[in-house]
């Protein structure tokens, strides 16, 4: 499973616990443009974290990157792409935090209107949800003492307009945003500093559950019990060696 997240924020806070979730039910694949994930990394011949590959372009090159390591994706369960230059994807995680930028609002809209946003999950950190939301300005009353004749058809009148309303409609229904607290950057650095994962939040764990946690077919109860606890599982070969 490919895992994209997309974010004008440090997406360390989310990209963490994925690791630690991702790692507990199989091996993973880390790519990032974020040079403070170098932090994490305890053996840099094989540049891995525990049994977590980790690798760091900050050019978000993803090709490159992966003949430098001669990396074959395909072993690998879970492979997280950190603000990568990646289009394909099999789930797309986007983060905002308090503000964000015109043209990442503009992404937003369209991942929001693409036909597979089932598969985008959006996180907002904080009140910036709130403050994204910009309220429609009302329509003017019309004046009813104008004269206009009744069966007069406006010059801007679309007969499809009402259709592409309800695909829209549908369309938004589909998306899946999660309100989130912001959370304390503790976590950040126990995992740089001392090389620990610490439990997932309980909000998050849910979003990790509706993410990937079904197909493991396991109950939510389980799933959190395991992505919460202290000590981490996964294995994997190194980065770079066949598993011949």
């Amino acid at each position: 499973m490919v895992i994209a997240i997309k974010s004008e924020m440090d997406s360390r806070v989310v990209l963490y616990p994925l690791m630690k979730a991702c790692s507990i039910y199989g091996s993973v694949l880390v790519m990032t443009s974020n040079r403070y994930v170098r932090r994490v990394i305890d053996d840099q011949e094989y540049s891995t974290f525990k049994n977590i590959a980790v690798l760091v372009d900050e050019t978000g090159a993803t090709d490159e990157i992966c003949q430098t390591y001669q990396i074959v994706m395909d072993e690998y369960d879970y492979i997280i792409m950190d603000n990568m230059g990646v289009t394909e994807y099999d789930k797309l995680i986007v983060l905002f935090g308090q503000k964000a930028s015109e043209s990442f609002n503009t992404d937003i809209k369209l991942y929001k209107e693409q036909d597979d946003n089932e598969n985008i999950f959006f996180l907002h950190y904080g009140n910036g949800r709130a403050r994204r939301e910009v309220q429609e300005k009302p329509e003017k009353p019309k004046d009813r003492h104008s004269k206009k004749p009744v069966n007069e058809i406006p010059e801007d009148y679309d007969p499809e307009q009402k259709f592409r309303d309800m695909v829209a409609a549908e369309r938004k229904k589909k998306v899946k945003e999660f309100d989130l607290t912001l959370p304390s950057y503790n976590m950040v650095e126990n995992l740089e500093g001392l090389g620990q994962f610490e439990p997932v939040d309980e909000k998050l764990a849910r979003v990790f559950y509706t993410l990937f946690g079904e197909v493991l077919n396991i109950q939510f109860n389980l799933f959190r019990k395991e992505i919460r606890q202290t000590n981490e599982s996964g294995s994997h070969n190194k980065p770079g060696r066949s598993n011949g």
